[in-house]
């Protein structure tokens, strides 16, 4: 290694470094490929990487994964077989992470503890398919997305049906979670269908009952859930089969059909709500009135939700959610809030329920429907929805709907089917 004074330098020592020679002054063997020689502080030369390749190492994600500071500047790529979900460390100025989906599945990357996700404490969905970056600025303790679709969720909600319009077709099967984190589970029994009265009754009946609904919030879920859900359609009340819907623990009963065998007074009278019990919460569904007169069938029974019992029916008027039952002038109004005993969801904002809705006029004066059992998680402008009435089948040779429970058939011999129930999985990601 040799020192000279130049001019050009105005005085100072460069140095240079030959190729033979030993001690400080030679060119080290090895060296890798696109390496660059480098004067040390310790005075020797030595190989190095040019700057620091982006994202030069690769970390393959195949489960729920936790990322750490040393990954910091890594290229994150998913090859998981299901979704999972990708847990950031404590945020930290200057971090970043390259994330890359390499599957069909949607992935889920989740704030470390109070830190956030472009300002959101909840997570982020990274489609499949799609490729981004996650960084953190200025503040240490908000991540920014670049290139990754802004669609910041705190679930997974998954609602199995029983859509069968043959009273006794159970719909059985096994959940399994996900994501194995903490999860709601949410139950809706099926409703009470209503018979037509015979012809000396005037071709009208009682109204149906309402839905019942029992929820659990459960830490460390189960690594699966066996469930039975019961089907809907209106018919015999003394019928053997099983009108119930469970899992984990919790039950909701099918209220009470009309007589359809029978064709007698007994016709005229409104059901009663179906049970839940299990739960952490359980709701009565309201009841169905009784026909009014031989021009007005009985108003349907409103369904239990996450707001409270279901409203009872009033004359040919459909009761409410929260237990809002009907009045003279009007179906049974919707809740406006969640019951306090319910699972508060974290990070919603609000939560709707549906109003009772006027049934369908076929040759008689209207009766209203109960109000249905759909609940709408609100997050601001995104939302998931827990159950859904509208999903749910109306099986009639008339077609009234169904909704919370159903108004009484007004043609005798005829029925107005009841709802199958209904199971909702929320997983907390």
């Amino acid at each position: 290694m040799t020192r000279a004074r130049d001019a050009a330098t105005n005085g100072h020592v460069a140095t240079f470094v030959h190729p033979t020679g030993s001690g400080n002054n030679h060119i080290p063997t090895g060296g890798a490929t696109d390496q660059v020689l480098k004067y040390a502080s310790s005075g020797t030369a030595q190989w190095a990487d040019a700057g620091g390749a982006f994202a030069a190492s690769t970390v393959t994600i195949t489960a729920n994964t936790t990322l750490t500071a040393a990954q910091n500047g890594n290229l994150i790529n998913v090859t998981a077989t299901a979704e999972k979900i990708i847990s950031l460390p404590a945020a930290a100025a200057g971090a970043f992470y390259v994330f890359n989906n390499d599957t069909s599945h949607i992935m889920y990357i989740k704030p470390n503890g109070t830190n956030t996700i472009n300002g959101f404490t909840a997570s982020l969905s990274l489609a499949p398919a799609a490729s981004g970056i996650m960084a953190c600025g200025g503040s240490s303790t908000n991540w920014s997305s670049v290139g990754i679709t802004r669609s910041m969720i705190v679930h997974k909600a998954t609602t199995i049906y029983n859509d069968a319009s043959s009273n006794g077709t159970r719909l059985t099967g096994t959940y399994t979670p996900v994501l194995g984190s903490s999860m709601l589970i949410c139950v809706g029994s099926a409703t009470a269908g209503s018979a037509g009265g015979s012809s000396g009754q005037g071709y009208t009946s009682g109204g149906g009952g309402g839905q019942s609904y029992a929820e659990k919030f459960i830490a460390s879920p189960a690594s699966s859930y066996a469930y039975e859900i019961c089907a809907g359609g209106a018919g015999n009340p003394n019928s053997s089969f099983d009108k119930t819907t469970t899992v984990a623990g919790m039950t909701c009963t099918r209220g009470p059909d009309s007589a359809a065998n029978s064709w007698s007074s007994s016709n005229s009278s409104g059901r009663s709500g179906a049970t839940a019990t299990g739960g952490t919460v359980n709701f009565t569904g309201g009841s169905g009135a009784s026909r009014v007169s031989t021009s007005y069938p009985g108003g349907g029974g409103g369904a239990a939700t996450r707001a409270g019992n279901g409203g009872n029916a009033s004359n040919r008027f459909g009761g409410g959610t929260g237990g809002n039952n009907a009045t003279s002038s009007a179906v049974g109004a919707a809740a406006t809030a969640r019951d306090s005993n319910t699972y508060a969801i974290p990070n919603s904002t609000s939560e709707t329920y549906l109003a009772g809705v006027v049934g369908t006029n076929s040759g008689h004066n209207t009766a209203g429907d109960g109000a249905g059992p759909k609940t709408v998680v609100n997050f601001g402008s995104m939302n998931f929805t827990i159950a859904d009435h509208e999903r749910l089948g109306s099986n009639s040779a008339y077609t009234y709907n169904s909704n919370g429970g159903s108004r009484g058939a007004n043609n005798g011999g005829y029925t107005a089917s009841g709802n199958g129930g209904y199971i909702t999985f929320v997983e907390f990601i």
